[in-house]
């Protein structure tokens, strides 16, 4: 029971993090790529 809680709370917070993270990356390489098109 113990084991399957902590599974399910771990599974929980990987998806927000990785939900949280992914317009961030997008973003940064976004503007990476906008960048280095500009500069060269």
């Amino acid at each position: 029971m113990e084991a399957s809680s902590s599974r399910g709370s771990y599974l929980g917070n990987r998806e927000g993090h990785t939900r949280q993270v992914s317009p961030i990356v997008r973003r940064f390489r976004y503007y990476t790529i906008l960048s280095l098109a500009y500069f060269s």
